[in-house]
């Protein structure tokens, strides 16, 4: 009898073969011990398999999750990078056309220095030729004019305003009549005030208060020339009492130099 209700068993839960092996080995060693060992082997096998698939499952959920997640970041650093490789594109562009620019600021900037650099040298020049209260008025900007261009340190801009507002002034005074008091050396070395009226930077006349003592002086490569002329001292006085308005407008002789 429980040789039947275990065949029973066994054709519940096993297939034919298996259980056709199982009673031939119970029927010949009568050893029902054996056959629920192998029934119990077999049963933890089958839970076995259920449990691993159901794990495998899980893991399979957690895998195509990861799977998804890693695909997404794929995409999105798919994007970053071609976002990268249009901005490093542009990138080069903008450098590209700021070397072509940069090229050509620093020729502009070879170009301007050579400029300025002989506008320097012509007005260091000029100025020898000023006389003392021009030299004066634009000593705090002729002072910063450099003697040696290549080793200035000042910059372009300021070199160039120096120059501008030294010529404005230079300018401003050859285009004007303009009266001064200095003191001459005469002759005899004897220092006298006069009064000196500059008729831009091509002539000049002096004369003291009582018009006793007159002279003129024009511009050379080496600085101003004066000469005295006593003759022409009124005149002198007279052309600067015009100037004063203290005298009515009149023609005034006076004898000039022209240099070729």
């Amino acid at each position: 009898m429980k040789n039947y209700i275990i065949a029973f068993i066994l054709f519940s839960l096993f297939p034919a073969g298996v259980c056709c092996t199982a009673l031939a080995a119970a029927d010949k060693s009568g050893d029902i011990d054996s056959l629920r060992s192998v029934l119990e082997k077999w049963v933890e096998t089958k839970q076995l398999i259920s449990s691993e698939k159901q794990n495998w499952c899980s893991q399979k959920e957690v895998l195509i999750d990861r799977t998804k997640l890693l695909e997404g970041q794929v995409r999105d650093l798919n994007a970053k990078i071609e976002d990268a490789e249009t901005t490093i594109g542009k990138t080069e562009e903008k450098r590209e056309a700021l070397s072509v620019q940069h090229e050509k600021l620093t020729s502009a900037v070879s170009i301007l220095r050579d400029v300025i650099a002989r506008l320097e040298s012509r007005t260091l020049k000029l100025l020898v030729r000023l006389p003392e209260p021009v030299q004066e008025q634009v000593a705090p900007l002729s002072q910063e004019i450099p003697k040696d261009m290549e080793a200035s340190t000042l910059s372009l801009s300021t070199r160039y305003q120096n120059l501008i507002g030294v010529l404005n002034y230079i300018n401003k005074f050859n285009n004007a009549v303009t009266l001064t008091t200095e003191v001459r050396k005469l002759d005899s070395a004897q220092a006298v005030e006069v009064k000196v009226i500059y008729l831009g930077l091509g002539q000049a006349y002096f004369s003291n208060d009582t018009a006793t003592i007159g002279g003129m002086g024009r511009p050379t490569d080496t600085g101003w020339e004066w000469e005295r002329r006593d003759d022409i001292a009124p005149a002198v006085s007279s052309a600067i009492a015009m100037y004063n308005n203290e005298k009515t407008a009149d023609y005034v002789a006076l004898p000039v130099e022209i240099e070729n």
